[in-house]
């Protein structure tokens, strides 16, 4: 993959993940433990096509 496409990836999930901390460490705060994590819709098939 290009090194620019890279790096373009890796800047929007940085935004991304410090916004994530900041809402999770106000929720955490209020409310109670918070479970979180990322999807990006990109998955494996296997042989069978699963």
């Amino acid at each position: 993959m290009n090194i620019n496409v890279l790096n373009e990836i890796n800047t929007a999930y940085h935004h991304l993940e410090y916004r994530q901390k900041e809402i999770y460490d106000v929720l955490f705060d209020r409310i109670c433990e918070i479970k979180s994590s990322w999807y990006n819709v990109h998955y494996h098939k296997d042989e069978k096509g699963n």
